[in-house]
């Protein structure tokens, strides 16, 4: 079994927290275990959790127009998956295909709103985590033009 508490101290957005925080941070997450080509989400669903990975590679894939898979993204351990649509809110814009058998944290969206709204390091940690993500993006949206 994972030792969910000591695995969390090392994530990116819970790294300035007390061990009190990070102990009730710990009571809201679900330990999930997902399998080599099972869906963690689905483009459409309703975004009601988001993820961080413990173990496994997972990709962000999405369909254009014409029906064509397009892989966005894959993250490893450590990685959030879905925050940016829990924040949004609405609905997952990509699906989540797991590509080795592995573990995730699961938050459910009020965990998420509990989470930013009693303990501002982790808000500023998230903003920093989708800044990230923006300048990832724009950098793969340049190598592609020529």
């Amino acid at each position: 079994m994972v030792d969910t508490l000591r695995y969390l101290m090392n994530i990116e957005i819970f790294s300035n927290l007390s061990d009190e925080a990070l102990n009730t941070i710990d009571k809201m997450a679900r330990l999930i275990l997902v399998r080599r080509g099972e869906f963690v989400f689905c483009e459409g669903d309703v975004a009601e959790s988001f993820y961080i990975a413990i173990s496994g590679y997972y990709r962000l894939i999405q369909h254009g127009d014409n029906g064509q898979e397009v892989i966005v993204e894959v993250f490893g351990e450590g990685d959030p998956i879905g925050l940016v649509a829990v924040l949004r809110g609405g609905k997952y814009p990509s699906s989540v295909e797991a590509l080795k058998d592995g573990q995730l944290l699961k938050f459910a969206v009020h965990d998420l709103d509990e989470i930013l709204s009693q303990y501002p390091s982790v808000t500023k940690q998230v903003l920093i985590e989708v800044h990230k993500r923006l300048c990832e993006s724009h950098q793969r949206m340049r190598a592609l033009c020529p």
